[in-house]
C-alpha cells in the first residue's frame, strides 16, 4: 500500500511539474497573459448551455444590427439601390435573350443535321429501290426468254408430231384443265400442222370439242376474252407461223 502510494505521490509531482513548465513556456513565449487567464476563468465560469445561449444572443444582436445597418443604408441611398436592381435584371434579361438564342441555335443546327441525314437515307432507299427495280426486270425478261424459248420448242414438237399424236398431246392439256394453253399451241402453229391435227376429231364429242378450240382460236387476244393464255412473243408467233397471216400472237403469262 505504500509503495502504490510513493507511484501516485512520484506522478502527481512529475505533472504537476510538467503543467508548470507548458504555463511557464506560454508565459514567455507571449501565447499567455493576464487577459487570456481572464478569458479562460470567464470562459470556464459558466456551463456548456449557458456559453451557447450566450453564443445564440450574441449572433442574434450581431444579425440585427446587420439589418439595422442595411436599413440605414438603403434610406440614406435609396437611388443607388435602384439603380443596381434595375442593372441586376437588366443583366438577367440579357443573359435570358442570350440562352434562348443559344437554344434556337442549337435547335437549328440539329434540325438541319436531321434534314440531311433525312436526305441521305432517301437517297440511299431511292438507289436501293432503282437497283431492285433493275433487278427485278432483269430476272422477268430472262424468265420471259425462258418461257419463249420453251414455248416454241413445245411448238415444234406438235408440228413435228404425227397429227394422231398431237391430238392425244391436246386432249391430255385440255383434261388437265389447260385449255388456253392448248389453243396458245394450235394459234402459234402453222395453219397446216394445225388442221391435220383439228381432223383427227371425229367423234361428235371430239367435234364439239374442236369446234370450242377454234371459236377461241376466233376470239384470241380480243378485249372480252377473259382468259389469259401462254404464248411466244410477236416475233416468236411470226417465226413460228410464217404461212398463216391471220394468226395473232398473244402475250405470254407467268
Amino acid at each position: 500500500m505504500k509503495t502504490l502510494w510513493n507511484i501516485v505521490s512520484f506522478l502527481a509531482v512529475v505533472h504537476l511539474l510538467a503543467l508548470l513548465f507548458v504555463v511557464g513556456w506560454l508565459w514567455q513565449s507571449g501565447r499567455l497573459d493576464r487577459q487570456r487567464i481572464g478569458d479562460l476563468r470567464e470562459y470556464f465560469a459558466s456551463t456548456t448551455t449557458q456559453a451557447k445561449a450566450a453564443a445564440a444572443k450574441s449572433l442574434r444582436e450581431m444579425e440585427l444590427e446587420r439589418l439595422r445597418q442595411a436599413q440605414d443604408d438603403h434610406q440614406a441611398h435609396p437611388s443607388t439601390d435602384t439603380e443596381t436592381q434595375i442593372q441586376r435584371l437588366t443583366l438577367m434579361s440579357q443573359q435570358e435573350d442570350l440562352s434562348r438564342r443559344r437554344l434556337e441555335s442549337d435547335k437549328k443546327m440539329l434540325q438541319q443535321q436531321l434534314d440531311q441525314t433525312t436526305a441521305a437515307m432517301n437517297d440511299k432507299q431511292g438507289a436501293f429501290d432503282r437497283q431492285r427495280q433493275e433487278w427485278e426486270n432483269a430476272v422477268k425478261t430472262d424468265r420471259q426468254r425462258r418461257v419463249d424459248d420453251q414455248f416454241l420448242q413445245t411448238v415444234k414438237l406438235y408440228e413435228a408430231a404425227t397429227p394422231k399424236q398431237g391430238k392425244k398431246m391436246l386432249q391430255e392439256l385440255i383434261t388437265q384443265k389447260q385449255m388456253d394453253q392448248a389453243v396458245a399451241y394450235l394459234d402459234s402453229m402453222n395453219v397446216r400442222a394445225a388442221s391435220k391435227i383439228l381432223k383427227e376429231f371425229k367423234t361428235d364429242e371430239e367435234i364439239k370439242l374442236a369446234t370450242e378450240l377454234l371459236e377461241k382460236l376466233r376470239t384470241l387476244g380480243q378485249p372480252s376474252a377473259s382468259a389469259q393464255v401462254i404464248s411466244p412473243p410477236l416475233h416468236a408467233a411470226d417465226s413460228a407461223a410464217n404461212s398463216s397471216p391471220a394468226v395473232k400472237p398473244v402475250a405470254a403469262a407467268h
